[in-house]
């Protein structure tokens, strides 16, 4: 059987924007808050996941680490499937689940060209990680600054 998965991972520019983003133009900001879109598959109804997300630059040193709880309820599951309870407590029950995760990437100086990063995210349950996935992205100088 499959266990929980991380089924997808990509930055976005703003948590309403749809599609994925590669750079993020941050002009004379020290900061910019960036944001994944990330999809879970066979997530189980009422456990308690931890996401754990934690951005690298290019010397692979750690810039931001943070972590956030995943919980879909029985009752979020009926309700949003239109199920009964039955259905959503059978072990047979697959849910996926569609997060917006946020992170703020603080810099140190300003930027005078791109920089790459990479993110990590861990799907956890119980203090062991499920599954791992990485994505990469720049941050720019605007054109024009």
């Amino acid at each position: 059987m499959i266990t929980e998965k991380i089924q997808y991972l990509f930055p976005k520019l703003s948590e309403d924007s749809y599609g994925p983003t590669s750079v993020f133009q941050i002009g004379k900001q020290m900061s910019i808050p960036i944001y994944f879109q990330a999809g879970f598959f066979n997530i189980k109804v009422d456990c308690n996941y931890t996401l754990e997300t934690q951005i690298f630059n290019e010397r692979n040193e750690p810039l931001v680490k943070t972590k956030r709880s995943l919980f879909i309820s029985t009752q979020t599951a009926v309700n949003e499937m239109k199920v009964s309870n039955e259905i959503v407590k059978s072990s047979k029950f697959v849910f996926s689940v569609n997060s917006i995760i946020e992170s703020t990437l603080i810099l140190k100086s300003n930027l005078n060209e791109a920089y790459n990063y990479c993110v990590i995210i861990k799907l956890s349950l119980n203090n062991q990680v499920l599954d791992t996935s990485k994505t990469y992205f720049s941050v720019s100088p605007k054109i024009g600054d």
